[in-house]
């Protein structure tokens, strides 16, 4: 369908000689005014469009800007995979604010830990996890229906541009108490924009959402379809625990980018029916060392899915490396490959000199990839 055909469906000012691209969800309203009735996301039996998508956002946006959301606030968001979650990240953003993603499986004195260290203003649940929070806490909500909402004109977005902040994600604690990393616009829509042009994705795509909101790679998985008019699947929690339920998912909805861990990836190898999985072009791993043994199980399945190798710190918006798997030579350990678009990289010694090709040293990443403080 045309812009000129579904422009009659198009709300009065939504349609626009051009988008601006400075923020995340300005990549989601430009596919909003270019594919408007195509589906968006799908949960269960549960879908939204575009145009539906939007709409339900902007309410939602408008009730939160009623709560005092704006440039700068952080509205943590604790919400299991559904279609309500991505209406609520949307909303946040259009209404100019920042989320924290929390993983809903989190203990609850941890969650409290995370709104506490965030100093955050509002936290949007689920009906279920509304008691996880206290009930004598008023800072937390539920997120409300959008048809009980009433109308509300285009979001005015000119108060944001890509220095505003986006999301905050937690880094694991792996070096010591887990801090709050801050990222921009500018460094999301930067990877959201490589990523599109180094590995297309167009309206028959449908990548798998199933990576716990708590870990950054969720971003890329919740943003990434909204780029080129792909549609994002939310997949049901069961698919966290049980391998066949996650098989049963690509191949039901014909799923075709799946990002997934190495380890994870071992054991979905080995599930029966994932070599019958045959809708995957492309599967994406990070988080963990990629080998070379996993690359050759991999590749006797004989799938027509390529393989790619992701690299990148929670502190450097998601991603800052990436490296296609070849077929004629594969390296024990698979590299983590070239700099995404924007970024810099330099392997340094001890003297913060650059080492020569084949020395060992510390990598250092630059660009506008980096969160803010950095």
């Amino acid at each position: 369908m045309g812009k000129n055909d579904a422009a009659d469906d198009v709300p009065p000012g939504l349609l626009h000689e051009s988008v601006r691209i400075d923020c995340l969800h300005h990549l989601f309203e430009r596919q909003v005014h270019q594919t408007p009735q195509r589906i968006a996301v799908i949960a269960g039996d549960k879908s939204l469009t575009y145009l539906n998508l939007n709409h339900q956002a902007e309410k939602i946006a408008s009730w939160l800007r009623m709560k005092g959301t704006g440039p700068e606030t952080i509205v943590a968001v604790c919400m299991d995979r559904s279609l309500e979650l991505v209406v609520a990240l949307l909303a946040i953003l259009k209404a100019g604010g920042a989320f924290l993603p929390i993983d809903p499986l989190l203990p609850d004195r941890r969650k409290v830990e995370l709104v506490s260290d965030g100093e955050i203003q509002l936290v949007l649940v689920g009906n279920v996890d509304l008691d996880r929070f206290g009930k004598s806490n008023s800072i937390v909500t539920t997120i409300p229906d959008p048809s009980g909402l009433p109308e509300c004109e285009d979001i005015e977005h000119s108060q944001i541009d890509g220095s505003s902040l986006a999301y905050v994600i937690y880094t694991s604690g792996s070096t010591g108490r887990p801090k709050g990393v801050m990222i921009e616009h500018r460094s999301i829509v930067n990877l959201m924009t490589w990523s599109q042009n180094a590995y297309p994705m167009g309206e028959s795509d449908r990548l798998l959402q199933r990576t716990s909101i708590g870990f950054d790679a969720s971003i890329w998985e919740l943003f990434a379809a909204f780029t080129g008019g792909s549609t994002l699947v939310m997949a049901p929690s069961e698919d966290s625990r049980n391998l066949a339920s996650l098989v049963s998912t690509i191949r039901k909805y014909e799923v075709t980018q799946l990002q997934l861990v190495p380890s994870l990836f071992s054991l979905l190898i080995d599930e029966p029916g994932f070599r019958e999985c045959n809708s995957l072009e492309r599967v994406f791993c990070g988080g963990e060392q990629l080998t070379g043994l996993l690359v050759e199980r991999f590749r006797k399945l004989r799938l027509r899915a390529s393989l790619n190798n992701f690299y990148g710190p929670s502190e450097a918006a998601v991603d800052v490396t990436s490296y296609t798997v070849e077929d004629q030579s594969i390296p024990a350990r698979i590299p983590i490959g070239k700099a995404i678009a924007g970024t810099r990289l330099v392997v340094v010694g001890k003297d913060m000199m650059p080492v020569q090709s084949g020395e060992s040293g510390e990598l250092l990443i630059g660009g506008v990839c980096l969160a803010r403080g950095y």
